[in-house]
């Protein structure tokens, strides 16, 4: 009796010891106790149904996997997101988790640097691009998580391309074939491209992407930085090109007189034979033809210092965790984010390039030129791309540049001294954000 008595008592310690057990894993694992996250965005690519709906479905698909997480989503407005949001960190009563265009840097007192978790998640680091891009020049740490990728391109029209006599399926690969290409357009009577340049925005992007090639991957972190001076050979690089390209015909006889947000809409509507842009909008093929819309990678210059053709791949936006945050849970949330998952869903809802090489391409591409497209970025040999360039990156340069430009075009100003100025302002205003 007393035997039995004793195996009833160490039974219960055991199924005792192994509730707790159970209970302890469950804690570790992501838990029973209900935890709330605060996340904020600032709709940076619009209020409309597809984004709505992916922050609903990626929301959805992390609380089926954290159902002791709640997220608490708002979405604000884009204007004057910032200022809420630095209004809210200095007061610590801002949300656990945020949304960003910017480094992280304005925020450095107030957020824990993403590289904290990145650094104990390996497999997870190595599967993010863009991580490099992200690094802060100012503290040398990747303060933000890259959430999605914008990876230039030009989109052509096929049957623009055939009926000027170029091989449509071989679009020009350096910039030689590239401006005979624009001179066979335009002698057929097609625009190449008819792009506005009036504000300078276009000649910004051209010149970015084009001279990012005469750049290592060193002077683009000094670059970003403002620490590369504007008079470096290799920043004429890019300008020069865009140059060329204007002499070419390539932008349209009324360039300068456009903005850049004037003409964009003519390829859509077939008028013109290309366009820059860093995603195919599905919708291109029912309007142009599902078999006449295709890319290229911005044309190889003469010295450019990386193999074969390359674009400037880089981060379009960011997730910070916040100083006060909860941070397992909020952790959690910005890894599903950038998981192969949650760029997978980032893809099929708004078709912004996944940042992460595990994504399943065949099952997500939808079609040939969508695959072709994720395959350039994600593949094995995205490698031979960059994590781009931007000369001046902070707001005065970027206005400065901007302003200036146009006048190279219309030859007001001489290259030499439009680099000059770019230079003795950068000088003058050194890291001006």
């Amino acid at each position: 009796m007393i035997r039995q008595r004793w195996r009833l008592i160490l039974l219960t310690l055991i199924v005792g010891v192994g509730i707790a057990a159970v209970a302890a894993t469950a804690t570790q694992a992501g838990g029973t106790k209900s935890v709330t996250i605060k996340v904020w965005d600032d709709q940076a690519y619009g209020v409309g149904n597809s984004y709505a709906n992916y922050f609903n479905q990626v929301n959805v698909a992390f609380q089926r996997k954290y159902p002791n997480i709640n997220v608490q989503f708002v979405a604000f407005p884009n204007a004057g997101y910032e200022a809420r949001l630095r209004a809210a960190i200095a007061t610590h009563s801002g949300p656990d988790v945020f949304s960003t265009a910017n480094f992280g840097d304005e925020f450095y007192d107030g957020i824990i640097p993403i590289d904290t978790f990145l650094k104990k998640d390996k497999k997870l680091r190595n599967q993010v691009l863009a991580i490099d891009q992200r690094l802060s020049a100012t503290h040398k740490r990747t303060l933000v998580a890259p959430w999605g990728l914008a990876g230039r391109i030009l989109l052509y029209n096929k049957a623009l391309f055939r009926q000027a006599g170029l091989d449509a399926n071989h679009p020009p690969a350096d910039l030689a074939s590239f401006l005979s290409a624009c001179q066979a357009l335009n002698k057929a009577g097609i625009i190449p491209m008819h792009i506005g340049t009036k504000d300078g925005v276009q000649l910004y992007v051209n010149s970015v992407i084009l001279g990012a090639q005469a750049l290592t991957p060193a002077e683009q972190f000094a670059d970003r930085s403002t620490q590369l001076p504007f008079t470096s050979p290799d920043f004429e690089e890019g300008m020069k090109a865009t140059l060329q390209m204007y002499k070419a015909g390539c932008f349209g006889s009324d360039t300068l007189s456009k903005n850049s947000g004037d003409t964009v809409s003519d390829f859509d509507a077939g008028k013109t034979a290309m366009r820059p842009d860093n995603r195919i909008l599905s919708v291109l093929f029912k309007e142009l033809g599902k078999d006449n819309v295709s890319f290229m990678l911005y044309p190889r210059l003469p010295s450019s210092k990386y193999p074969g053709p390359v674009t400037v791949l880089g981060a379009r936006h960011g997730f910070a965790m916040t100083k006060w945050a909860k941070q397992d849970a909020a952790w959690k949330y910005i890894k599903f984010l950038i998981s192969p998952l949650g760029q997978e869903i980032l893809w099929r809802r708004v078709q912004i390039l996944p940042g992460n090489t595990a994504v399943n391409i065949r099952e997500i591409a939808g079609d040939p030129v969508h695959k072709a497209f994720l395959q350039t970025f994600l593949g094995p040999h995205h490698l031979t791309s960059h994590y781009g360039a931007v000369p001046g990156f902070s707001a005065g340069h970027f206005d400065n540049f901007n302003r200036l430009a146009p006048e190279v075009l219309s030859g007001d100003l001489s290259l030499d001294d439009f680099f000059q100025k770019l230079e003795a302002y950068r000088l003058a205003n050194p890291g001006t954000p």
